[in-house]
């Protein structure tokens, strides 16, 4: 049923953008059409609905991919928490420690110097791996306490418990002060799926920012779509593994809507399939007439030159 609405919406609106629909639906129970569910509830602020990329199916098979044109990606951190190397350096805190760490270590080399002027070079040598030993000293301890805060990580539930805050400030203090994105602001709310599914969070270590979404499966990449309420609604998509650049559909695992900040951090992503194969799509896989000798005034429609595009490898792109 909805793969006929999509396709109804298409033939006889033919400015429709695919991208709207995308936006409204939730997880889809079946998996037919990987990216089309039940579509959100006519609430507050859901309303206000403007596509930010073009967007269409590209195919009449079982498999109706969406193309997504002009779009944009964000992926999130490989390794989720990690320690700081540089958080002496990286955090404004520090400072203080930085500055008297830095002239203890001047200072023992000055004296290091006069010692070994005046004869006494065991105690000058002493005195400049004093030196050094504590300013390393100091820049192990920042490390110790701060991870590197940047880019969004994939956090599951079930390591997290409800009071995310909580559990990340052990961490590094800055993780305890998350504000939570969605609950004072009008965003769209999707429908959680009957199949398998689990909540998670999706954090921005930079900001300190914390939304909650529910996924079929952990993701890598965020995919913005429109502007929806007071943020932005995102795809949250998941790529083969080895895709590589092979015009690979990536999978709909969730829905989420970010704060509007996340347009200045993503990046150009070309085109964008959205299915729920791992198939090579080809000409022949999009244009199933392609090579038939009878065309279908729907398959004329297919046809187009610009539905045929290759796609940047994700995987590669947004690893960090």
């Amino acid at each position: 049923g909805w793969r006929d609405l999509a396709w109804l919406l298409e033939l006889n609106q033919a400015s429709y953008n695919a991208a709207s629909l995308a936006a409204v639906c939730s997880i889809s129970e079946d998996n037919t059409v990987n990216w089309l569910g039940k579509p959100i509830h006519p609430r507050a602020g859901n309303e206000r609905l403007e596509p930010l990329v073009r967007a269409f199916p590209v195919s009449l098979n079982s498999d109706v991919p969406l193309m997504i044109i002009g779009g944009e990606a964000l992926g999130f951190r490989s390794k989720p928490l990690k320690r700081d190397r540089y958080g002496l350096y990286n955090n404004s805190e520090m400072k203080g420690i930085k500055v008297s760490s830095f002239w203890i270590a001047i200072l023992c080399v000055i004296l290091g110097s006069v010692y070994v002027g005046i004869g006494l070079p065991y105690l000058g040598v002493g005195l400049y791996l004093l030196g050094g030993l504590l300013y390393c000293c100091v820049e192990l301890f920042a490390s110790t306490i701060y991870v590197e805060r940047d880019g969004w990580v994939f956090l599951e539930d079930t390591e997290l418990g409800e009071d995310t805050a909580a559990k990340l400030a052990p961490q590094d203090y800055n993780l305890g002060k998350l504000k939570h994105w969605g609950e004072r602001q009008l965003v769209p709310k999707w429908e959680t799926p009957r199949r398998t599914s689990f909540p998670a969070k999706l954090v921005d270590l930079s900001c300190g920012t914390c939304v909650k979404t529910t996924v079929i499966s952990p993701p890598d990449t965020i995919v913005p779509l429109a502007l929806h309420g007071d943020g932005i609604t995102c795809m949250l998509v998941k790529w083969p593994e080895g895709s590589g650049t092979a015009l690979v559909p990536a999978t709909k695992v969730g829905m989420c809507n970010l704060p509007p900040y996340i347009l200045r951090q993503t990046v150009k992503a070309g085109t964008i399939y959205v299915g729920s194969t791992d198939t090579p799509l080809t000409a022949q896989a999009i244009n199933p007439a392609a090579d038939s000798p009878a065309e279908s005034p729907e398959s004329e429609i297919l046809r187009e030159p610009s539905i045929i595009s290759t796609r940047t490898s994700i995987n590669s792109t947004f690893s960090i």
